[in-house]
């Protein structure tokens, strides 16, 4: 039979765990908001000022697209690289197919 004191403990060990998660997802959250404003530089020049459109040739936007995302990337590596192991190797498939884009 467990001891209400351990069934306190446990209940305090579940608390704790939920808050430090609920705590790194809004910090993920804020960081997504945040960094939202600061990039998407490339694609904006595509966007219509009335309509709020995306206009453009396929490649361009494509382009655009990558190349937000690529100095996104940067700035997570920047400020934390061990938050996302396989940021690395995502970095450098964007790099690889805005080469590819490009036809370099």
């Amino acid at each position: 039979m467990i001891t209400s004191a351990a069934a306190s403990l446990d209940g305090i060990t579940d608390t704790r765990y939920l808050h430090q998660e609920l705590k790194g997802m809004k910090n993920l959250i804020d960081d997504i908001n945040s960094s939202n404003h600061q990039q998407q530089q490339h694609l904006l020049q595509f966007k219509h000022p009335q309509w709020g459109s995306i206009l453009g040739s396929e490649e361009e936007i494509r382009l655009a697209v990558l190349s937000d995302e690529v100095e996104l990337c940067e700035q997570r590596l920047e400020n934390n690289s061990d938050s996302i192991p396989h940021l690395g190797y995502m970095l450098f498939t964007l790099k690889s197919r805005i080469k590819e884009l490009k036809g370099l």
